[in-house]
């Protein structure tokens, strides 16, 4: 995952470690990476999240004083969503803090019946009044996406000051890219299909009783 920091790049791979590359050294070839320690082990401690899989690092965000992650999160024993990390940026060391905390999870044995963690969402992007736009996937618990009490399955608008978040769009199954044109006023996103049947989406933001459904 990448995120644009200044003149720098920030790398963080799917197991939770981070490094740092200079814009220039990128375009002079020399590529000189600098691995950052972090304190991300220390919230993160269930064996799948360091190996491969469907777990890991989801998503990657910067802005001038901060770095988020998100990351496949164990809420309760079993029972996961994709949360945000926050962390100073710092060339030194990440000292990452629980920054964002969906109120659902989902069991891997539920009522339901079905579970994949790769339907997950994690996607962070700048929006407008110092938020950020985060998407949430449902792990396979489709009812969740038409549930406005819980925060999965959904575009959220997440306040970088207070962490409040206010759902933006439901009906979300795996947004995976999203942008936000300040001058149209408009949210872009895309989505992975269930099998084939991608999707790019723009959802127009309006308040929350105007919130947009795309049906998953």
């Amino acid at each position: 995952y990448l995120a644009q920091y200044e003149d720098k790049i920030i790398i963080a791979q799917e197991n939770g470690l981070f490094f740092f590359v200079e814009l220039s050294e990128l375009v002079s070839g020399t590529n000189k990476v600098q691995h950052v320690p972090s304190n991300i082990f220390s919230h993160i401690k269930y064996f799948d999240f360091y190996g491969p899989g469907q777990y890991g690092m989801k998503g990657l965000f910067a802005d001038k004083q901060y770095i988020y992650a998100s990351v496949s999160f164990m809420k309760e024993f079993n029972c996961f969503n994709t949360s945000i990390l926050r962390a100073e940026l710092d060339q030194s060391f990440l000292n990452f803090e629980i920054f964002f905390v969906p109120n659902d999870c989902v069991n891997i044995k539920n009522n339901y019946g079905e579970y994949n963690a790769s339907d997950s969402g994690g996607r962070i992007a700048e929006f407008k009044d110092n938020k950020i736009l985060y998407s949430t996937g449902t792990f396979r618990y489709r009812d969740l996406a038409q549930d406005l009490s819980s925060e999965l399955g959904k575009i959220l608008a997440i306040d970088k000051n207070t962490a409040e978040a206010e759902i933006v769009s439901m009906g979300h199954r795996n947004v995976m890219g999203l942008s936000y044109i300040d001058e149209l006023k408009e949210i872009w996103s895309t989505e992975h299909g269930p099998n084939g049947g991608d999707e790019i989406n723009l959802n127009q933001y309006g308040l929350s009783q105007d919130i947009k459904n795309f049906g998953w």
